[in-house]
Order: C-alpha cells, then sequence, then structure tokens
C-alpha cells in the first residue's frame, strides 16, 4: 500500500506577539536568561 503524501497546508506566519506568547508558554525561562530579546523585537510591529 501506497501511503498518500498530505498536501502540505502553509500556515499563516504567526505574529511575533503570538511568537513570543507560544514561546513564553513553552520556555518561560527564556525570559529570565534573554530579557533583553524584548526590547528591540516589539519595534518590528
Amino acid at each position: 500500500m501506497t501511503k498518500r503524501k498530505q498536501p502540505q497546508v502553509q500556515a499563516p506566519m504567526p505574529t511575533l506577539q503570538e511568537f513570543l506568547q507560544r514561546s513564553n508558554d513553552q520556555l518561560p525561562i527564556t525570559n529570565y536568561q534573554l530579557p533583553i530579546t524584548h526590547y528591540p523585537l516589539p519595534i518590528i510591529k
């Protein structure tokens, strides 16, 4: 039996806020190790 490849669905890129919120939930430690990243990122909004 041949497995049919599922078409790759291109998910829309998450906004930086969504990405930060997700990464915060998954890796809260990064907030303490890399607080600097919070400052340059919001400027890209």
